[in-house]
C-alpha cells in the first residue's frame, strides 16, 4: 500500500502543494496513492511520541509512505530522524517526492550511505543539544535561580504537576512557552499566568533541559 503523508498547516495552499507533489511522484512510479495520512504536528493531543504511534497505527510492514519533502516531517533534525527510524524499524519505506535520491527504501542503492549520514547528523545534533543545555543551565544559575522545588514545596502538589509530562513533550518539540500555556490552560479549571509556567519550568532541572534542547535556528521549522 502507498500512503501520502500530509503535514497540516493553517495555509490550505500548503496542503494542496503537498498533495500535488505526492500524486505527481506516485505517477512517476506508476502507482496510485491508497490514502492520505494527515498529521497535525503540534496538536495538543499529539506530541511527537503520540504522532509516531499514530503513524504506525495507519501503516504496516511493506507499506510505503510518500512525503513531499524531508522538512515536512518535523520541525528539527532529531524529530525527523526519530520518525524515520521508527518507520524503518516497522518495515515501512519512506519516499520523498522532491528528494527521491534520499528515499529510505530497499530499492535505493544508496540506502546504507544515507542511513550513516542521517546517523551522523543525529549524533551531531545531540552533541549540540548537550552544549546548549549546559550553557542554558549555567545562565540560569548565574542569575541566582536555584533548580529544584523551593523549600516548603517538597510534599505539596502544585497546579502544574499533573501536566508535567505533557509540558515536557511540548518543550522537547520546541513549542514556545506562550503556546504551552495556552494548550495547558484550556485543560485547567483556573488559568495560570505566563510567569507561573516560567517559574515551574525554571525550578525543574529536567524541564529546563528540555527547554534548551532546540534553538530558534533549527534546520527544520
Amino acid at each position: 500500500m502507498f500512503y501520502g503523508y500530509l503535514r497540516l498547516y493553517k495555509d490550505k495552499n500548503e496542503l494542496i502543494k503537498q498533495k500535488n507533489a505526492i500524486n505527481k511522484y506516485a505517477e512517476t512510479l506508476d502507482v496510485s496513492v491508497d490514502g492520505f495520512i494527515e498529521v497535525e504536528t503540534y496538536s495538543k493531543k499529539m506530541a511527537h511520541e503520540k504522532r509516531i504511534d499514530f503513524l504506525l497505527s495507519k501503516v504496516q510492514k511493506g507499506d510505503s509512505l510518500i512525503v513531499a519533502e524531508l522538512s515536512r516531517m518535523g520541525r528539527n533534525i532529531l524529530e525527523v530522524l526519530n520518525l524515520l527510524e521508527a518507520l524503518k524499524k516497522a518495515g515501512v519505506s519512506i519516499l520523498f517526492a522532491h528528494q527521491n535520491e534520499i528515499n529510505m527504501s530497499e530499492e535505493n542503492p544508496l540506502l546504507e550511505t544515507i542511513e550513516k549520514v542521517f546517523g551522523y547528523f543525529a549524533e551531531t545534533e545531540r552533541t549540540f543539544i548537550s552544549v546548549r543545555t549546559k550553557q542554558g543551565l549555567a545562565a540560569v544559575k548565574a542569575k541566582g535561580i536555584k533548580l529544584g522545588r523551593p523549600k516548603g514545596h517538597k510534599n505539596k502538589e502544585r497546579a502544574l504537576d499533573g501536566y508535567r509530562e505533557e509540558i515536557m513533550e511540548l518543550l522537547n518539540l520546541g513549542v514556545n512557552l506562550t503556546a504551552i500555556r495556552k494548550i495547558v490552560n484550556e485543560k485547567m479549571d483556573k488559568s495560570l499566568s505566563y510567569s507561573s509556567y516560567k517559574y515551574f519550568i525554571e525550578h525543574d532541572e529536567a524541564l529546563l533541559h528540555a527547554r534548551h534542547n532546540y534553538d530558534k535556528n533549527s534546520l527544520f521549522h
